[in-house]
């Protein structure tokens, strides 16, 4: 085999391993922009693995933006929203360091349901929300009051600290 060969089947395989998709990956921000405020993340849904990926935003959100990023889903072609559709936010508020999300039912009614399929909407939740300075847990709530779980898998009674490993590489 010659060496030409053998530098382009090197370069394939370490493409594959290490995920070509990540080398090429578009929409990310420029190492040095002119933007005023703090860099914020709302979590989304990757459409072609099952974790969370960041879109990041400048600025300095209020509970309510949040809110409004999430049920409006994601700018990116590649992320998917991680609420179910109809879903809305009904309030969000502050008590110390907890947030309190307040979803309508449909949270739950339209959840497709699956254990990483819950995991990628509360943590996409959680996330989103404790990103802001001094929220250091999430309490998801329906209509009103605590639901014990979106579907049956995870545990939603108690407020919930983030959790980032759903994010792979994506740690902000």
């Amino acid at each position: 085999m010659g060496r030409e060969r053998r530098i382009a089947l090197v370069i394939v395989v370490l493409l594959a391993v290490s995920g070509g998709r990540l080398l090429f990956k578009t929409k990310d921000i420029p190492a040095f922009r002119q933007e005023s405020g703090s860099v914020f993340a709302v979590y989304f849904a990757s459409s072609t693995q099952i974790m969370l990926e960041p879109e990041f935003y400048w600025g300095e959100p209020s509970l309510r933006d949040l809110a409004q990023l999430l049920v409006a889903g994601p700018a990116d072609d590649d992320l998917l929203a991680i609420l179910p559709p109809q879903t809305v936010i009904r309030d969000v508020y502050r008590r110390d360091d907890v947030a309190y999300v307040d979803f309508s039912r449909h949270l739950v009614t339209n959840h497709p349901g699956g254990t990483s399929g819950e995991l990628v909407t509360i943590y996409g939740i959680v996330n989103t929300f404790a990103s802001l300075p001094g929220i250091e847990r999430v309490q998801i709530m329906v209509e009103g009051r605590p639901v014990e779980s979106l579907a049956g898998h995870v545990y939603t009674g108690e407020p919930l600290y983030p959790d980032y490993s759903l994010a792979g590489a994506w740690l902000i």
